[in-house]
């Protein structure tokens, strides 16, 4: 037998409670928005966004454009909040859950029948009709209460027109109450609000409803709001369109009339790539029927993946679906889309959302980085994102199995991951498949495809997830002379700003600088220690400045046989990446990074300016001579390349838990040998390893011996 639905009334004691306490309150203390606290409302952390709900009865409204109409009618510095329906599914715990509420079938014929009467009479409203849709549109605007086992729980307006009209490919035909859909909605509405956010940026699993919920959105928006204009953008026009003409229609179409606004119908009752919101004309003129009818003038549309494709135009909601998938330059998209998202104040008044599933997270057109800089857990000074979104990923366990209340079976969905993990950990690739496929983490939903990266994905991967739960394991700063004064003695000033970064420094004083002086010649005297290797630049102007290389240089410490339990040795224990405008500045860098660890350095000598520099300045004997050859340095030569792969990859497979720094670990992840100008990190690591493989003939000699002599693996 079906249960029944009990509408708790609104005038139970703790509304009654509440609205008085209300009345007596400032208003300035008054908040109806969730990402600013309610009044008597608590807060839930939802992926780093602390979001207010409202007390139990009451709800706010979820639209922040329209409350501010309200604000201005009423007079109030913030509108009230709304009592709302409390719905119970049943009086026994137990039997508390969601279920769709009943629509009654009719109101279609009902609609029909109120505009034909119209006709002749315009006042007259169909007495059912109107007792649903202002229930209806009550529920749409500041959402529901409703009990599950025992506990209220409140849904947004958005999230309870997903639930209850949104029709989906399932078996019941609508969503089922989610508590990750729950997060999801309460995580929209707080960036939606927010005046500083453009929207969210959201991964996840495949087959959980990502599109679904961001279809809904653009239509719940746009089907109430006046001149304003939606946009859909995929990994190709195609799938746009697929988008559109699969989900988001039928959806649509499936809309009782009271939510269903006018559109035109010229070319047939199924709209293809764009749906307008207008009366349908035939031959310029308006059926009769519709004369008195209003029109919100408003559209969505789908438009190609290009970054310009809609350069120019104002959106009002903007879907970037499997942006992670597309070809194009990610980020060059989305500041085109953040200049249509803004007024010519400068406010944000349209809002994004980004989303893409796992396992085909692109690399090559910068997803990555616009996820990155989407990290509401590292803010700007002004409290916004450098991308301007918020980013929300949900862990594949707890997105596998549900309970009769919604809530995900955490604990079964880990043990069943790693289950299928075990079947498969004796294979790189499948392993790695397995992961990208069902992620627990952030970082295990970029993990790279084993079968295009040189190196052991999964090991860079889990050493990438390690390193995330460290605390202060390295600290940034810049080495400058001391008192100013050149060639004296280098010292390390930390800089949250600073040039380098490290992760291990000179316990003693004394230990540093050890470096000799003969003449107008400086020699380093601990290269048995530490070696240092460098991607350099030359020149001080490019054509393109986005493209700029940077210079790149990593100090190795050394491998001591006699300090075994030293966590350090063979460890990158500095890092440089910068780009000076002018070159001699980097040059100088250098030399102070070498001064400091007494070290010499392997440079790439396809770019000379560093060694005309070094010898100017007497510090030619910290370059390291290739046997064979006259000039100082490395040339990057295919077969040097080749053989500093091989040399890295022994390296990174054996020190894995020695690495420090997580973007050399990213940039391995996407390193191409037949492409490494894009690869600064790399390269740098790569010659300071091909240094380290050589022996240093004696004490402050810098030449090299032929490693292919020493290892025949290593021969060309």
């Amino acid at each position: 037998m079906r249960a029944i639905f009990i509408l708790i009334d609104h005038t139970v004691s703790l509304a009654v409670a509440v609205c008085a306490e209300i009345k007596n309150t400032e208003t300035s203390e008054i908040r109806n928005r969730m990402f600013e606290p309610i009044h008597n409302g608590k807060s839930v952390m939802v992926y780093g966004l602390k979001c207010w709900i409202p007390p139990v009865g009451f709800g706010y409204h979820s639209d922040p454009e329209q409350a501010r109409m309200i604000e201005a009618k009423t007079g109030l510095a913030q509108p009230l909040l709304e009592r709302v329906d409390v719905i119970k599914r049943s009086s026994k715990k137990e039997e508390q859950y969601w279920e769709r509420p009943d629509i009654p079938a009719e109101v279609n014929e009902w609609f029909e029948e109120e505009r034909e009467r119209q006709l002749t009479e315009p006042e007259w409203q169909h007495p059912e009709l109107a007792k649903i849709s202002q229930r209806e549109w009550h529920r749409r605007r500041y959402g529901v209460w409703f009990y599950n086992n025992g506990v209220p729980e409140y849904i947004t307006g958005a999230h309870y027109y997903y639930l209850t009209y949104w029709s989906i490919n399932s078996d019941s035909g609508y969503p089922d109450f989610r508590k990750i859909d729950q997060d999801y909605f309460y995580f929209w509405a707080y960036s939606y609000e927010d005046p500083r956010c453009y929207g969210i940026n959201d991964i996840q699993k495949r087959r959980n409803g990502k599109t679904d919920k961001a279809a809904c959105i653009v239509v719940e928006v746009i089907t109430r709001t006046a001149k304003s204009h939606g946009y859909i953008q995929s990994k190709t026009e195609a799938d746009a369109n697929a988008l559109f003409d699969l989900k988001l229609i039928p959806a649509f179409r499936a809309l009782p009339s009271y939510f269903k606004p006018e559109y035109d119908r010229a070319k047939g009752d199924v709209p293809k790539e764009s749906i307008r919101f207008f009366k349908t004309s035939k031959k310029g003129k308006i059926d009769p029927k519709l004369q008195k009818v209003p029109e919100l003038q408003s559209s969505i549309n789908t438009k190609e993946s290009g970054a310009k494709a809609i350069d120019g135009l104002r959106a009002k909601i903007y879907i970037g679906d499997e942006s992670g998938k597309t070809k194009v330059d990610i980020l060059d998209r989305h500041k085109v889309v953040q200049r249509c998202c803004v007024n010519q104040r400068g406010q944000i008044v349209g809002k994004m959302i980004i989303t893409t599933t796992v396992e085909e997270v692109g690399f090559k057109y910068k997803f990555d980085k616009l996820w990155a800089q989407s990290n509401q857990f590292e803010r700007e000074k002004d409290g916004t994102t450098k991308s301007g979104l918020y980013k929300l990923f949900t862990p594949a366990h707890r997105s596998m199995d549900y309970d009769v209340y919604g809530y995900p079976k955490e604990q079964e969905g880990i043990d069943a991951i790693n289950a299928e993990r075990d079947k498969f950990k004796e294979s790189v690739e499948e392993l790695n498949d397995v992961i990208r496929k069902e992620p627990m983490t952030e970082e295990e939903a970029f993990f790279v495809d084993a079968k295009q990266c040189h190196f052991n994905p999964n090991t860079l991967n889990f050493r990438l997830s390690d390193l995330s739960l460290l605390k202060n394991y390295k600290e940034r700063g810049n080495f400058s002379w001391a008192n100013g004064e050149r060639d004296t003695k280098v010292i390390w000033t930390p800089d949250p700003t600073g040039r380098w970064e490290i992760c291990w420094i000179f316990d003693r004083p004394g230990q540093s600088n050890k470096v000799e002086r003969r003449g107008s010649r400086f020699i380093p005297m601990n290269g048995l220690r530490f070696i240092t290797g460098c991607d350099p630049f030359d020149h001080d102007q490019v054509e393109d400045t986005n493209q700029r290389s940077k210079g790149c240089a990593f100090t190795l410490k050394r491998n001591d046989p006699t300090s075994e339990n030293d966590a350090y040795n063979k460890a990158f224990i500095c890092k440089y990446l910068h780009r000076h405008e002018l070159a001699y500045s980097f040059y100088e860098d250098m030399i102070m990074q070498c001064f400091y660890f007494g070290s010499p350095l392997l440079f790439e000598n396809n770019k000379g300016g560093i060694a005309r520099y070094f010898e100017l300045r007497g510090y030619k004997d910290f370059l390291i001579h290739y046997s064979d050859r006259k000039e100082p340095g490395i040339p990057a030569s295919t077969e040097n390349k080749v053989m500093m792969l091989e040399i890295m990859q022994d390296y990174f497979k054996t020190y894995i838990d020695k690495q420090f720094f997580p973007d050399l670990i990213q940039d391995l992840l996407k390193f191409e040998i037949a492409n490494t100008q894009k690869y600064d990190l790399s390269m740098a690591a790569g010659w300071t390893l091909f240094a380290d493989h050589y022996n240093v003939a004696a004490k402050g000699s810098t030449g090299l011996k032929d490693i292919s002599k020493l290892f025949r693996r290593y021969a060309a």
